[in-house]
């Protein structure tokens, strides 16, 4: 090998390192570059069972969200319905009344919609807890 083939192939393997470790530290901090868009539409012919419908959407299949869907009642009391659950975006999810038995007994989760207006506030955060976007949904 010559000195110059030397010199070149120096100089591809320092260029090709370069873009590799470019490449890698952009994967491992990839920053979501479109606004989401939340989507919420319910079920409330039962009004003691309500079925919440959620999805994210106008964001990369890369990108990890967490979701989380809360009810405020017209007395003003908060209840988490979801907290921070990883989703896929462009997934449709529901939420509807949990029946969980364990040890101790039975655990229903239910909600029961009150008289007066209520509402649903929905929130998608990025891994640092940045808030990403928000939503409300009226019943």
């Amino acid at each position: 090998m010559t000195f110059k083939e030397i010199i070149i192939t120096i100089i591809i393997t320092l260029v090709t390192g370069i873009f590799l470790i470019h490449y890698q530290y952009n994967l491992d901090n990839a920053t979501i570059t479109t606004k989401p868009e939340i989507t919420l539409s319910a079920d409330s012919t039962d009004k003691n069972n309500p079925i919440i419908y959620y999805q994210v959407n106008n964001i990369t299949s890369t990108d990890l969200i967490y979701f989380s869907l809360f009810n405020i009642s017209s007395s003003g009391k908060k209840l988490y319905l979801v907290q921070n659950k990883l989703i896929k975006p462009n997934n449709r999810y529901s939420w509807e009344t949990e029946i969980q038995h364990n040890q101790y007994g039975t655990v229903i989760k239910q909600l029961s919609l009150e008289a007066e207006e209520e509402y649903f506030k929905a929130i998608v955060m990025d891994k640092d807890n940045n808030i990403l976007a928000n939503a409300e949904l009226r019943i």
